[in-house]
């Protein structure tokens, strides 16, 4: 695939496959895509727009890293997203800034891999399932029957020191 024509496709409206969104994130990840191709990218999706298919992607996409990112790393990650953006669109595309964000998503992503089931119906998708083998949830750890990983007399310290700012709160100020 030649990623220019991809550009100018995109530029003209044209919805892309989700092999060739593949095509240009391998290309670009791999160093064969230079940076103003790029940005020439980035301007078209922002004029122009997703395509219903391209959103769902996006969809199922965040669907997986919900449920193969690390709490803190997913509760950071929308503010870098939104950093590298400002970075892009204040024309500092070489910044040393925004390399070191794109190392850091590229490490977020080394994990989000699996399969989503959506469901479409007239004008919305909806993820109904998902999986992956390096999904962090565990049934055992989420249960609380007599056989199951979670040490239930964990739970006591934790919601004490968890409380204590509340418990302060109401012995000073509360009534």
């Amino acid at each position: 695939m030649v990623i220019p024509r991809l550009i100018e496709r995109k530029r003209d409206g044209q919805p892309l496959t989700p092999e060739e969104w593949r095509a240009i994130i391998r290309a670009y990840v791999a160093g064969e895509m230079p940076d103003y191709q790029m940005s020439a990218l980035a301007m078209a999706v922002c004029f122009r727009g997703l395509e219903p298919d391209e959103l769902n992607a996006f969809l199922a996409h965040a669907a997986l890293e919900d449920l193969t990112l690390e709490r803190d790393v997913a509760h950071h990650k929308p503010l870098l997203e939104q950093r590298w953006a400002d970075l892009v669109y204040d024309g500092q595309w070489f910044s040393p800034l925004r390399a070191a964000l794109d190392a850091y998503v590229d490490a977020t992503q080394t994990h989000v891999t699996g399969d989503v089931r959506l469901r479409f119906e007239p004008g919305t998708c909806t993820v109904v399932g998902r999986r992956s083998a390096h999904s962090l949830y565990d049934l055992s750890l989420a249960t609380y029957g007599a056989g199951d990983a979670f040490d239930q007399s964990d739970s006591r310290g934790y919601v004490t020191l968890y409380g204590l700012p509340l418990k302060v709160w109401a012995a000073k100020q509360g009534a």
